[in-house]
C-alpha cells in the first residue's frame, strides 16, 4: 500500500465525504423527469429523495460507533462498496420502487463517507491541526453540491437521468480503488469499546446542546424543503429547463462558500453562539423575502433565488457554528454528539421533505412557507441558548474531546 501525506489524505477523504451529497444533489433536476419517466404522483417520486435522507439518520448513528470496533479502513470501503451498489440499481431501474431502493442503498453507503471523514482526520493529524483540516474538508465537500445541480441538469437533459447514475457507478469504483491503494488503517482498535447507548441518552437530556442541534437541523430541513420544491416550481411552473435551474443553484452554492468561508474567519473573534443568532436572523429575513417576493414581484425565478441568497450565506455562517457550539456543550463523548447532529438533521429534513411531497407542488407558496416556519424554529432556538443560564458563549478551541469516541 503507497501512503499519502496527509494533506493528500484529507484531500481524498473531503472527496469521500463529498460523495455522498452529490449523489443525493446531483439527481434533483432529474425529480420532474423521473416523474415523467415512470407516470407516478410526484409524491411518490418525492420518496426518492425523503427515504435515501431518511436512512441517512440511521445509517450515520451506525457507522460511528462500528468503526470503532472495527476500524475506519473498513467501514469507509463498505460505505463507498454501498453507494457504488445502490447507483447501479438506479441506473437499471425498472421501475419507481427499484429507484426508491437503489437511493436508499445510495444514502446508506453516502453516510459513511460524512460520518468517517473527520474521524480519519482527528486520528491522524496534531490536536491543535484538528480544526483547520475540519475547515478544510468542509470547503473542499462545497465543491460537490456546487457542482451537482448543473452537472445532474446538463446529463439528465442531454443523455437522461439514467446517466446520472452512471456516472456514480464511475466514481464510486475510483474511490474504492483509491482507498484500497493509498488509505490505510488510521484507528487502534479497542478490545472494550465504550457502549454509544449511554452517551446518546445523556445527550438527549442536555438542553443547550439539543438546542444547537434543533437549530441545525432546522437549517437543514429549510435547505431540503428548498431543493425539493424548488426544481417543480422553476421547470414545471415557472418554465425553465433543467440545466437552467442547475445553473441557478450554482449561485447558492458560492453563497453557502462565501458564508463558510466567512465563519471559518470570523467563528473565532465573535464565538459561536454570536454566529448562530446572525445566522439564523439572515435565514429568517431571507425566506421572508422569498414570500414577499413570490406575493409582490411575481411567479420568477429571481423570487426564489435572490431572497434564498441571504438564506444560504445565512446557512454558511450558521451550521459550522451550530456543530461546534453542539460539541462544545455535548457530555458524552464528541463522536456520538457528532453522530446524533448527523441524525436529527437528515431526519427532520426527511421528514420535512415528504411533508411539501403531501401538499400541492402546482405554487412555490406552500414551500415558501414551510422555509420561512422552520427557519423561525430555528431562529427561536438560537434564542434560546441565548436566555438559558450560564450558556456561555463558546469559542472555538474550547475543550473538545477528540472526534470518533463512543
Amino acid at each position: 500500500m503507497q501512503h499519502l501525506s496527509h494533506r493528500a489524505v484529507v484531500v481524498v477523504l473531503s472527496i469521500i465525504a463529498m460523495s455522498g451529497p452529490l449523489s443525493m444533489q446531483i439527481y434533483l433536476p432529474a425529480l420532474p423527469m423521473v416523474t415523467e419517466y415512470f407516470d407516478v404522483p410526484v409524491s411518490l417520486t418525492q420518496l426518492s429523495l425523503s427515504l435515501p435522507i431518511l436512512m441517512l439518520a440511521p445509517a450515520v448513528l451506525y457507522y460511528g460507533p462500528q468503526a470503532d470496533k472495527v476500524g475506519r479502513r473498513p467501514m469507509l470501503f463498505l460505505s463507498v462498496f454501498l453507494l457504488g451498489i445502490g447507483s447501479g440499481v438506479c441506473w437499471l431501474a425498472p421501475d419507481i420502487w427499484t429507484l426508491i431502493g437503489g437511493r436508499i442503498l445510495q444514502a446508506i453507503g453516502g453516510a459513511g463517507g460524512v460520518a468517517l471523514a473527520r474521524a480519519v482526520v482527528a486520528d491522524l493529524v496534531e490536536p491543535e491541526r484538528v480544526a483547520p483540516a475540519f475547515a478544510q474538508i468542509s470547503m473542499l465537500m462545497m465543491i460537490g453540491p456546487m457542482v451537482a445541480p448543473l452537472t445532474g441538469g446538463y446529463l439528465s437533459e442531454n443523455f437522461g437521468w439514467r446517466s446520472i447514475f452512471a456516472v456514480m457507478v464511475l466514481i464510486s469504483a475510483v474511490l474504492l480503488i483509491v482507498i484500497h491503494r493509498y488509505i490505510g488503517e488510521s484507528h487502534e482498535v479497542e478490545e472494550k469499546p465504550v457502549s454509544a447507548r449511554r452517551a446518546y441518552a445523556s445527550l438527549l437530556t442536555q438542553p443547550v446542546f439539543m438546542a444547537y442541534t434543533i437549530v441545525g437541523a432546522c437549517t437543514v430541513a429549510t435547505y431540503y424543503v428548498f431543493i425539493s420544491g424548488a426544481p417543480y416550481s422553476v421547470i414545471n411552473v415557472f418554465g425553465h429547463s433543467p440545466t437552467e435551474y442547475g445553473t441557478f443553484t450554482l449561485v447558492l452554492s458560492v453563497a453557502y462558500f462565501t458564508g463558510n468561508f466567512i465563519s471559518v474567519r470570523q467563528s473565532a473573534r465573535f464565538g459561536h453562539l454570536r454566529m448562530v443568532i446572525v445566522g439564523g436572523a439572515l435565514a429568517f429575513v431571507g425566506t421572508i423575502g422569498i414570500l414577499a417576493m413570490l406575493a409582490w414581484y411575481g411567479w420568477y425565478a429571481v423570487s426564489l433565488f435572490a431572497p434564498m441568497v441571504v438564506a444560504t450565506i445565512a446557512a454558511g455562517l450558521l451550521m459550522p457554528n451550530a456543530q461546534a457550539g453542539a460539541l462544545a456543550k455535548a457530555s458524552g463523548g464528541t463522536g456520538a454528539a457528532s453522530s446524533l447532529v448527523g441524525f436529527f438533521q437528515q431526519a427532520f429534513g426527511a421528514l420535512m421533505i415528504q411533508a411539501l411531497g403531501l401538499i400541492t407542488l402546482a405554487s412555490p407558496m406552500p414551500m415558501a412557507w414551510m422555509m420561512a416556519a422552520m427557519a423561525g424554529v430555528g431562529l427561536v432556538g438560537a434564542l434560546f441558548i441565548l436566555m438559558w443560564p450560564g450558556h456561555e458563549t463558546t469559542r472555538p478551541g474550547a475543550s473538545q474531546p477528540s472526534a470518533g469516541a463512543p
